[in-house]
């Protein structure tokens, strides 16, 4: 093979390498359900570094046609398999503290009640437990 093929798989390497260990770091026994919303939002900006590094593009104001082609697979599947709880847990206050302390990216991202995507999903959880509540009355 030559160089330019070892190139480009070098550089598949290194962009499925967040995608791979976050799908790693959930795939252990435990708990993680309330640390998912955070691991993709990190994941996502992992991939999106590594891609605009390579085609030299600035990370704030450069545009990738690729990433976002990536981008949208990612979330394709982030809406496959997310949930209202997903967003319950990350809203609970002690895992939140918890996250926010251990998480040197935390500065850069929205806080959850401030999130409308996090907020939206809470208030659904909210709905289908009160329903199920009242029903069982």
């Amino acid at each position: 093979m030559n160089d330019e093929k070892w190139n480009s798989i070098d550089y598949f390497l290194k962009f499925t390498k967040p995608i791979v260990d976050m799908l790693r770091s959930v795939d252990i026994d435990g708990s993680k359900l309330h640390l998912i919303d955070e691991m993709w939002d990190s994941m996502i900006e992992k991939v999106k570094k590594v891609i605009f590094e390579h085609e030299e593009e600035n990370l704030i104001s450069g545009r990738s046609n690729f990433f976002y082609i990536i981008y949208d697979i990612i979330v394709v599947r982030w809406n496959k398999s997310n949930t209202p709880l997903h967003c319950m847990a990350f809203f609970d206050s002690q895992i939140l503290s918890r996250i926010m302390a251990s998480s040197r990216e935390w500065d850069s991202r929205q806080a959850p009640n401030e999130a409308r995507e996090i907020s939206s999903n809470r208030i659904k959880c909210f709905q289908r437990y009160l329903k199920e509540s009242n029903e069982l009355k």
